[in-house]
C-alpha cells in the first residue's frame, strides 16, 4: 500500500449522480454557516492582521472586498467554523466543508459548477477515509482532525479540481501534511474555526509550491516518521483503499447539518433536553438535578464543564443542556462571548455527566430530578440534523434565509441548488453584489 495508490483512486474515480447532488446541498449549508458570521468582531481582527492580502480576485463572503487566494481561503474557512454551526461528517470527526469549499472557492470563476462540486465530493472522501483509517485514537489523543486532516482533504480536492498529475499531487499533499495541525485545547476559542481557515490556506499554498516545481517526499502517508507514524497509532488500510467509486461518504454515512451553534456532540443533550421541557414546562427553580449520560468518549469535543462565556459554552453539555430544559432559545446570543452571569453558573453546576455502559445503540440520556422527588428522562439516539434524521428542505431554506434577502436570495440559492448546470463565474458575480 503506498500514497501513490491512494492519490491515483481519487484523481481517477467518477462521481454518482447522488454523491453530485448531496454536494450541492452540503453548499447551500456551507454558505448559510458563513454569512451568518458575517458581522463577527473577529473577522474585522483577522482583516486587521491580514491587511496587505486585501488586494486580488478571490472572494471574502458576506463582504465586498477581494483578496489573494491564500487570505480568501484562511477568512472563508474561518469564518465558515466561526459559528459552529458547519456541517460535520461521522468518519472525520470534523467539519469537511469549512476547509474544503474555502479553498475550492478560491478557484470559482476558473471552473464550472459541476468541476467545483466534484472536487468537494473527492475532498470529502479523502477526509473521511483518512479519519476512517486513523480515528479514534487520533481525535481522542487531542487533536482537532478539522485542522489535521482538513489542509489534505482540501489539497486532494484542488488537485482533482486543476488536473494536476500525480507526481504533482503527491507533492502537493505531502507539503500539506508538514503543515497539518489542531489541537483540542482551543475549542470554546476563536482559534478552533481557525483551524479550518489555515487548514484551506495550506491547501492554496501546497497545490502553488507544487505547481512551482518544488519538491517533496512523495510516500506522505506510509513513510517512516511520515503521516500516519506521527499522527496515528494503528492504521486502518482498507477504509483508505477498499471501494472507491462503490460507496461515497456523502451518502452513506452522510453530512450532519446543524440548527443551532454549538458543537455536534451536544446535539442528542440538546434534543433531550427541548423535548423534556415541551413535555413538562419545567422552570430553573423546579430543578434540583440534571444528569447528561454518554457513552465513553463521546463527550470527548464536549471540553468545558464551567463556561465562563457563551462562546465556551458552544462546547459544554452542561450549558446547552440547561438552556434546552428551562426553555431558552439556541440563539447566536446565547453563544457570543458575553460573560455568564453568575447566577447561570451556578445553575450550571446542577448538571453532572455520567457514562453509559451497555451493549445497545450509543444514545444521550438525560434525567431531570425535580425537587419534588419526581423524575423525568429522555433518551436521543439520532439528533435532528443527522443522517438518520435529517433536516427537512424547509428547515435548510430557513438557515439560508437568515443569512440573505431579497430577490437575490432566490437567485442565488437556485444557483447552488443547479449548480451542476451553471459556471463558478456565476455564482461569483452574485455573491459580489451588495445586500
Amino acid at each position: 500500500m503506498t500514497s501513490q495508490q491512494f492519490v491515483h483512486n481519487f484523481l481517477t474515480v467518477e462521481i454518482s449522480t447522488e454523491a453530485i447532488q448531496l454536494a450541492k446541498q452540503a453548499f447551500v449549508d456551507y454558505m448559510s454557516s458563513s454569512l451568518l458570521a458575517k458581522h463577527s468582531p473577529e473577522l474585522i481582527q483577522l482583516k486587521t492582521a491580514y491587511q496587505e492580502q486585501l488586494s486580488g480576485n478571490c472572494l471574502l463572503l458576506g463582504d465586498t472586498t477581494a483578496a489573494t487566494a491564500s487570505f480568501s481561503a484562511l477568512y472563508n474557512g474561518f469564518q465558515a467554523h466561526l459559528l459552529d454551526i458547519d456541517d460535520t461528517h461521522g468518519s472525520v470527526r470534523g467539519h469537511p466543508s469549512a476547509v474544503i469549499f474555502s479553498a475550492l472557492l478560491t478557484e470559482l470563476e476558473n471552473y464550472t459548477g459541476k468541476e467545483i462540486v466534484e472536487a468537494y465530493v473527492i475532498g470529502l472522501e479523502i477526509m473521511a477515509r483518512l479519519g476512517l483509517a486513523i480515528n479514534p485514537h487520533h481525535y481522542l489523543h487531542g487533536w482537532h482532525n478539522t485542522g489535521t486532516l482538513g489542509g489534505l482533504a482540501a489539497t486532494g480536492a484542488l488537485a482533482r479540481l486543476k488536473k494536476l498529475s500525480e507526481e504533482q499531487t503527491l507533492t502537493a499533499m505531502s507539503i500539506a501534511t508538514s503543515q497539518a495541525a489542531g489541537l483540542q485545547m482551543q475549542f470554546g476559542t476563536p482559534i478552533k474555526p481557525l483551524h479550518a481557515g489555515l487548514a484551506a490556506k495550506q491547501a492554496v499554498e501546497s497545490i502553488r509550491l507544487a505547481s512551482a516545481g518544488l519538491s517533496a517526499k512523495q510516500d506522505f502517508l506510509f513513510a517512516k516518521r511520515g503521516f500516519f507514524s506521527v499522527y496515528a497509532e494503528e492504521i486502518k488500510q482498507g477504509a483508505l483503499f477498499e471501494n472507491w467509486g462503490k460507496t461515497w461518504q456523502i451518502v452513506s454515512p452522510g453530512l450532519w447539518f446543524k440548527q443551532y451553534p454549538f458543537c455536534s456532540a451536544a446535539m442528542a443533550g440538546a434534543d433531550a433536553a427541548q423535548a423534556l421541557y415541551q413535555k413538562y414546562q419545567l422552570t430553573a427553580e423546579q430543578i434540583k438535578q440534571v444528569e447528561v449520560s454518554f457513552f465513553y468518549g463521546k463527550d470527548q469535543a464536549l471540553v468545558n464543564r464551567d463556561p465562563l462565556t457563551g462562546e465556551e459554552g458552544r462546547f459544554s453539555i452542561e450549558y446547552i443542556v440547561w438552556l434546552g430544559i428551562t426553555g431558552q432559545e439556541y440563539s447566536l446570543e446565547k453563544f457570543s462571548t458575553k460573560t455568564l452571569t453568575e447566577i447561570t453558573r451556578q445553575e450550571l453546576r446542577k448538571v453532572r455527566r455520567y457514562y453509559i455502559d451497555e451493549p445497545t445503540a450509543p444514545y444521550t440520556r438525560v434525567v431531570v430530578t425535580l425537587k419534588n422527588g419526581q423524575q423525568v428522562s429522555q433518551n436521543i439516539t439520532t439528533p435532528k440534523g443527522s443522517p438518520d434524521n435529517p433536516l427537512t428542505f424547509t428547515e435548510q431554506q430557513r438557515k439560508f434565509y437568515q443569512t440573505v434577502t431579497g430577490t437575490r436570495a432566490n437567485l442565488i440559492e437556485q444557483t447552488l441548488m443547479n449548480f451542476e448546470t451553471k459556471h463558478g463565474k456565476e455564482l461569483k458575480a452574485l455573491l459580489q453584489e451588495k445586500d
